[in-house]
């Protein structure tokens, strides 16, 4: 039987990240995967994420982040390459909205910088939107976006330098603890480690379904989309910026166009159900860009509402749309990366730090509190 120090279930990007640091603290770290490396089955893939610090669903948040981009700075000084580009994000709602009324809490609440940007001011340097009626703007100088293969890809590859083992297709059937040991079973081997990670993505349940009291994940079939583009109003090349717009039937959100022929818009809202993620259907349907198109029609009129392209991931939402990141709260030597619903790769750096923490420390400085699990108790 092969004795690591740690085990990861989960080679995305946070458990990647988790690798990475507990071998940076000389570790013998072990991550099983049940596909094959830099694969397009989960949700570490699709090219580019929205990171941001002003963040609108909560201020507990923003600690984590200015953290974070300090990490993923770091990162990109190790590999020499480059993982966040920083852009700029325009947000734009209702006044009331939680999305302008949430970031400028965020901000005030933790001294961040948000420019609130006129009707001509928006002409001038993004010419290519028009914002509805009522809409408020606000500007986030330090929002841009992660190059999401290259983070996971870096990750593994520091984390190989450092001697992390990484087993892929082989997919974990069970595992157990009792508090000091844990052993992870896949097809005819049986692995045993000091402490376990769990960072499964949409396939955490299934890992975690015996622990009572686990609150209810629910995975939603989410699709990216790539369209062209008409002219170079929406251009990295000429300072366009992301964007997100909470709009009355839905929220919205996209890059810019790092190619000068196309752009990335996707829905952040709404999604179907997954009743499996190993059966999510991946096929392209008219049905899933209706409301996109709507809005490239209202907003973008710039963008051919027809897409080039499209991916499928999934979101893995708790209750309460929050991650969780804790310990187990029967065995200490497991730990939980689990529900980042939608909005949680920007902290694959920060995060997979606290994870490597807790599983090697049992405790971790960094400010992770209020994603405990004690707060899914009756």
């Amino acid at each position: 039987m092969s004795k690591y120090d740690l085990i990861i279930i989960g080679g995305g990007g946070f458990g990647c990240s988790t690798a990475y640091y507990a071998a940076r603290r000389g570790k013998k770290v072990l991550v099983l995967d049940q596909f094959g490396q830099g694969h397009d089955l989960g949700s570490s893939h699709g090219g580019t994420r929205i990171i941001r610090k002003a963040y609108f669903e909560h201020p507990d948040y923003v600690p984590l982040l200015q953290q974070g981009y300090k990490l993923w700075t770091k990162l990109e000084e190790i590999s020499s390459r480059e993982l966040l580009s920083p852009c700029g994000l325009m947000l734009s709602g209702q006044p009331e909205s939680a999305v302008i009324s949430g970031a400028r809490e965020a901000a005030e609440l933790h001294t961040l910088e948000l420019e609130d940007m006129s009707t001509e001011e928006i002409e001038d340097r993004f010419p290519g939107y028009r914002i509805p009626d009522g809409q408020e703007v606000i500007y986030e100088c330090d929002g841009g976006f992660l190059h999401v293969e290259d983070c996971v890809d870096t990750y593994i590859t520091l984390a190989e330098k450092r001697g992390v083992e990484f087993r892929w297709n082989e997919p974990v059937t069970h595992w157990e603890s009792d508090g000091e040991t844990a052993k992870v079973w896949t097809e005819g081997t049986t692995y045993e480690a000091d402490a376990l990670v769990i960072t499964a993505g949409a396939w955490a349940s299934q890992s975690l379904a015996d622990l009572p009291g686990f609150p209810q994940l629910s995975v939603l079939r989410k699709v990216m989309f790539w369209f062209p583009v008409m002219s170079d109003a929406y251009d990295y090349s000429m300072g366009s910026s992301c964007f997100f717009f909470e709009m009355p039937y839905g929220e919205f959100y996209g890059f810019p166009s790092l190619d000068g022929q196309s752009i990335k818009v996707c829905q952040h809202s709404g999604g179907e159900p997954v009743a499996d993620p190993a059966q999510v259907d991946r096929e392209f349907r008219e049905e899933d860009m209706e409301l996109v198109a709507r809005f490239l029609g209202e907003v973008m009129p710039e963008v051919v509402p027809k897409p080039e392209d499209f991916a499928v991931c999934m979101y893995t939402m708790t209750p309460d749309s929050h991650f969780i990141v804790d310990r187990h709260p029967h065995y200490q030597n497991v730990v939980i990366g689990a529900g980042f619903s939608g909005h949680g790769f920007k902290f694959a750096s920060v995060l997979g730090k606290a994870l490597s923490d807790l599983a090697i420390d049992y405790e971790t400085d960094l400010p992770v509190g209020f994603l405990g699990l004690e707060r899914f108790k009756d």
